[in-house]
């Protein structure tokens, strides 16, 4: 690996990324209070909540592989896994991680957002369609990140 394909290149590019989606709870429960209803501020809570315990052991799987890769760079990660893969290496660190970020994404079974029994759509109850347009590619993006950081 060269360098040239890397999006961020730098030695902290694994913090980067896990500092720009801490700040997705903060958003989940500014967008659940603001919509003024009862039900879509107690969902908002209630995601909040989730995706904040599950961030400790996340952020200790991520550390056990930076560990092993010497390094905190994506260049080092991938370079570190000529031999040998971490999910290979590591195989209670991916199986961890896999269902952390189940967990993160808010999937099933983990998808209290939506629990359909309960809560319609969850936060997402009183919003507009531009802004749950939004909401949802926002959370694709944050699947297709968290199936990035997997590989």
């Amino acid at each position: 690996l060269t360098g040239t394909f890397v999006g961020i290149n730098t030695s902290l590019a694994l913090i980067a990324v896990f500092l720009i989606l801490s700040f997705i709870p903060i958003l989940i429960f500014l967008a659940g209070w603001t919509s003024g209803n009862k039900f879509g501020s107690i969902s908002a809570q209630r995601s909040v909540i989730m995706l904040v315990s599950y961030e400790l052991p996340l952020i200790l799987v991520v550390a056990s592989v930076a560990i092993a890769a010497h390094g905190f760079s994506f260049i080092n990660i991938v370079s570190s896994q000529s031999h040998i893969w971490y999910a290979m290496a590591l195989p209670i660190g991916f199986v961890l991680f896999f269902v952390i970020m189940l967990a993160e994404l808010e999937r099933p079974p983990f998808d209290i957002r939506e629990a359909d029994n309960e809560l319609i759509a969850g936060w997402l109850t009183d919003v507009s369609a531009p802004y749950y347009g939004l909401a949802l590619f926002l959370d694709y993006t944050r699947m297709f990140t968290g199936t990035l950081l997997i590989t």
